[in-house]
C-alpha cells in the first residue's frame, strides 16, 4: 500500500505541473493569455470562453461538484476523496524526484495550477485527478500542451515514462478531451485536457495494469455534466 502510493505521488507530480515548467511565456511572469500574438478570432475563443472565470469545486458526501468547470464527480464504491491537506503532501513528496530545472519550474507552475480534487480506490489505484492551469499564452492549443507535457515527462529520471502510444480523444462529462496515454513501472496514465477560455483543464487517470476498463468505467459512469 505504501509503496502505491508512493509511486502515485511520483507520477502525479511528474504531470500536469510538469506542463507549465516550460510553457511559453512563464519566464515573463505572464498570469493570463493578453498577448499580442493571441488570434482574435472567435474560432479561438468564442465570447463564452473569453469571459470564463474557474472557480474550484467543493465535496459533499461522495458527490464532487464543480459548477464553473460543469462537471460532477461520484465516488466509486470503496473509494475515497483526498483532503487539501493530503494532496499538498502527495505533490510535495512527488516532485522530490524532479530535476533541479523540473523542481524550479514546477514551483513556478505551482502558482498557475489549481488542484480540484483527487479521489482514489482503497488500494490506491485506479485514481483520478482534477486540475485546471492558467495558460500563460491564449494560442496555446491541447495539441502543444500535451507535447510539452511529453517532453517533460521523457525528462524525468524516475520513474522512467514510456509516452510512445498516440495521442486519442475520449469523451467525458459531454465533453471531448485529449488524451496522452504514458506508462511507468507498470502504472498506465491518461493526461486528459482540454482548453476552457485561457485555462488548460486537466483529468489524470492512473490505473495498473488489467484495471483500464474499470477506468474507463469511472470516466463514463461516475463523472457527468451539470
Amino acid at each position: 500500500m505504501k509503496s502505491v502510493r508512493r509511486l502515485l505521488a511520483v507520477l502525479l507530480a511528474g504531470g500536469v505541473l510538469l506542463a507549465g515548467c516550460s510553457l511559453p511565456g512563464k519566464k515573463d511572469g505572464a498570469k493570463s493569455g493578453a498577448q499580442s500574438s493571441a488570434p482574435s478570432s472567435s474560432a479561438a475563443s468564442s465570447k463564452e470562453e473569453e469571459t470564463f472565470v474557474f472557480a474550484r469545486g467543493s465535496w459533499a458526501g461522495e458527490r464532487f461538484e464543480n459548477q464553473s468547470l460543469g462537471v460532477v464527480f461520484t465516488l466509486p464504491a470503496g473509494w475515497s476523496a483526498y483532503t487539501d491537506e493530503q494532496i499538498d503532501a502527495m505533490m510535495d513528496s512527488g516532485a522530490d524526484n524532479l530535476s533541479d530545472g523540473q523542481q524550479q519550474g514546477y514551483e513556478q507552475s505551482k502558482q498557475q495550477t489549481i488542484f480540484d480534487m483527487v479521489a482514489t480506490a482503497a488500494e490506491g489505484l485506479p485514481a483520478v485527478q482534477l486540475a485546471a492551469e492558467k495558460m500563460p499564452v491564449a494560442a496555446l492549443t491541447e495539441k502543444n500542451y500535451l507535447q510539452i507535457l511529453k517532453k517533460q515527462l521523457e525528462a524525468v529520471a524516475a520513474p522512467q515514462y514510456d509516452t510512445s502510444a498516440d495521442v486519442f480523444s475520449l469523451e467525458v462529462a459531454q465533453e471531448t478531451f485529449q488524451v496522452l496515454p504514458v506508462t511507468a513501472e507498470g502504472v498506465h496514465q491518461w493526461y486528459m485536457v482540454r482548453q476552457q477560455g485561457d485555462y488548460m483543464v486537466t483529468i489524470i487517470a492512473t490505473f495498473a495494469e488489467g484495471q483500464e476498463e474499470t477506468m474507463r468505467q469511472v470516466l463514463q459512469q461516475n463523472f457527468a455534466a451539470l
